[in-house]
């Protein structure tokens, strides 16, 4: 609009936008793997090394890629930019091996070879840059951009800690910023700690945040690797798989020697791998922490689960965090002369243990027994 004197005023527009009851509704496609990978958001495949976690996210990338079935599930196709930030030539050859078994060509699939440092503003500035101009070429060929995958989480931190909340909490936000920003769904490919059983390596926030979780699992001495759906948010987890690798003999190098990679093969799950997580004893502080959550339940203050929750029974209630936290304090949770930031570090990893254990549910500050 103008005034009389005919200068011309914009409105800014706004960063938060309101939407009226009447008109809230879902929006677009809800996921690009059904009950598996949501459409938007972040999540996680992570497991030990050699758990074939790279093999199984390209094979995924390139199915979705033409909107083949997963594992039966339903997928939603579009366009993938894959950032290899460790071993990128790695990368290529697993590709190679893919399309050799796959004859395919003009797929909506692009390699980042360089790592960026998702702690650091402007390169992920710069990132967010280059994926508005994939996006732009992708939709010009009828292609949607909607997935980003992060190979690995610690190559795309460095000088970060894993374990410092301050750092993977800044790339966690810059990872959402993302995803939002450019309307697609960010996979990070990570790792377990030295105990694959208690779930993400690092950071005890990163499971609470994600959208989704997929655990992938190894036995020494076994080709077969084990995959289980360990969180979904607005969804049901559980879902299990397995799979192997089966080489792929890619031509000669300059010395006449054979160069080969390999390519995921989908193997029945192993009898009782759908049933749950792999059970084991709980150290001292998460059975102190799991008592705390007990006694909370039983004679604290409670709350109704979350919607995400909503196929929980309905006797199931939540508690705070805070309130555990309290409770685990006054049953001697913290060791004698121990500092506080090192008190609430043990906290956290104590309740991702009970998380990867099937013993609790965290989402937000609500925790709830399982």
């Amino acid at each position: 609009m103008s005034d009389p004197e005919g200068v011309v005023h914009f409105r800014r527009q706004p960063k938060f936008v309101r939407e009226r009851f009447d008109d809230i509704a879902r929006r677009g496609s809800e996921y690009l793997i059904k009950d598996m990978l949501p459409a938007q958001g972040f999540g996680y495949v992570a497991g030990p090394s050699g758990s074939l976690k790279t093999f199984l996210v390209l094979d995924w990338c390139l199915a979705i890629n033409q909107g083949a079935p997963i594992l039966g599930h339903r997928t939603k196709p579009c366009g993938v930019v894959y950032v290899a930030a460790e071993a990128p030539n790695g990368v290529r050859k697993r590709i190679e091996a893919w399309r050799q078994r796959n004859p395919a060509h003009g797929l909506p699939f692009e390699l980042i070879g360089q790592s960026p440092n998702l702690r650091d503003e402007a390169q992920v500035q710069d990132l967010a840059a280059e994926l508005r101009i994939a996006a732009d070429e992708m939709s010009s060929q009828g292609h949607r951009l909607g997935l980003v995958v992060i190979d690995t989480l610690a190559a795309s931190m460095p000088g970060g800690d894993e374990n410092a909340g301050m750092d993977v909490s800044a790339v966690l936000a810059n990872v959402a910023w993302l995803a939002a920003e450019l309307g697609l769904f960010v996979l990070i490919v990570s790792h377990t700690g030295k105990d694959e059983t208690r779930g993400l390596r690092g950071w005890s926030g990163q499971f609470a945040g994600a959208d989704c979780v997929i655990m992938l699992t190894r036995e020494e001495g076994n080709p077969v690797r084990t995959g289980k759906v360990a969180k979904l948010k607005d969804g049901e987890d559980g879902h299990a798989f397995a799979i192997r690798l089966e080489r792929v003999v890619l031509g000669l190098d300059e010395d006449g020697d054979e160069v080969s990679s390999a390519v995921v093969v989908y193997e029945d799950v192993p009898e009782g791998a759908s049933k749950g997580r792999r059970q084991r004893a709980l150290n001292a502080g998460e059975t102190v922490v799991l008592q705390a959550v007990t006694s909370v339940t039983d004679h604290g203050q409670t709350f109704q689960l979350p919607a995400i929750a909503r196929t929980a029974e309905s006797w199931r209630k939540a508690v705070t965090r805070a309130d555990v936290r309290a409770r685990a304090m006054a049953s001697g949770f913290a060791l004698e002369d121990e500092k506080g930031a090192t008190v609430r570090q043990r906290f956290g990893r104590s309740l991702q243990g009970l998380v990867a254990a099937g013993k609790v549910r965290v989402e937000e500050e609500l925790i709830w027994l399982l």
